[in-house]
């Protein structure tokens, strides 16, 4: 008797008549949510302007420096990446997480880097390498200062500025990306068109 009444109750405040003849309609779009619709993040987001290579070469590298650095676990609230966990491993998880980083530059390389921006990237793996031969405090300040997202950072900076540089502003307010022109080629060593050397 009580079961009936509560149930009696709670429908009078809702205000439904749930009857088994008209099912609630339900709407497709937020059946999931309580709230608005979530929209899809995208977690490597490409600026525009870049060339397909330079944003092929962009989201791999992000990729692979999100992996590194914060991309493995989820642990209290703090993501961890391969590189703070093979940097426990003395000296040897040191040299590993150095190569993998220099692999990074080398993948980032194959844009055009200009000299300065590889020798930053080479710094931020420098630093981190010695940081992380410091036992036990040294691998903690390693994890924070996370060398493959600062390279990642300068690669997108410098993709961007040069892609500002590429792109013209046409008269009905859309951009145009000027395509960069192909390099000429060097002419093999030994004698020119002349016949000197």
């Amino acid at each position: 008797m009580s079961n009936f009444i509560a149930k009696t109750i709670i429908k009078k405040l809702i205000g439904g008549n749930n009857n088994s003849s008209n099912p609630p309609v339900r709407d497709n779009q937020n059946s999931n949510t309580a709230g608005p619709p979530r929209k899809k993040r995208n977690k490597w987001k490409i600026p525009p302007g870049l060339t397909d290579k330079e944003a092929r070469i962009l989201k791999k590298v992000k990729k692979r420096a999100e992996l590194l650095d914060i991309g493995l676990c989820n642990c209290c609230g703090i993501r961890i990446g391969l590189d703070p966990i093979i940097g426990l491993l003395p000296v040897v998880g040191d040299f590993m997480t150095t190569y993998l980083s220099l692999m990074l530059i080398k993948l980032a390389m194959q844009v055009d880097l200009p000299r300065h921006v590889i020798m930053q990237m080479t710094f931020n793996v420098f630093v981190d390498f010695m940081l992380g031969l410091v036992p036990v405090l040294g691998d903690f300040i390693d994890f924070l200062y996370m060398a493959n997202i600062r390279n990642a950072i300068l690669l997108e900076e410098f993709l961007v500025d040069r892609a500002k540089n590429r792109s013209v502003v046409m008269e009905d307010g859309s951009v145009e990306v000027l395509q960069p022109p192909d390099k000429p080629e060097k002419a093999a060593p030994g004698r020119d068109r002349s016949g000197r050397h």
